[in-house]
């Protein structure tokens, strides 16, 4: 059987890495990465400003990401990939007459 191993990240110990990965947002590799890189101080801060997801406007809310607009919404994930594409698209540069 297996225990559980504590983990302590920036001072919170969870009871397992399993529990650390729920209460910071991230996968549980993402835990286990960290400890073996010795950076379990930046997991779940995002400090390389990466991945920060494309911004989507559904049904007049700003949802920071795709992925969260599916979790709130329940629209697949590929139909808000498709409207973020278009709204995010850069305007149209037009040729001076």
């Amino acid at each position: 059987m297996c225990h559980p191993k504590p983990v302590t990240i920036r001072g919170v110990t969870y009871k397992s890495q399993s529990a650390a990965a729920r209460a910071l947002g991230v996968y549980v590799r993402a835990i286990q990465s960290a400890i073996q890189c010795g950076t379990l101080d930046t997991v779940g801060l995002n400090p390389n400003r990466r991945n920060n997801g494309v911004k989507v406007f559904i049904d007049g809310v700003l949802y920071p990401s795709v992925a969260e607009a599916h979790r709130r919404t329940g629209v697949s994930y590929h139909t808000l990939y498709q409207i973020a594409k278009e709204q995010n698209q850069p305007p149209q540069k037009r040729k001076a007459a």
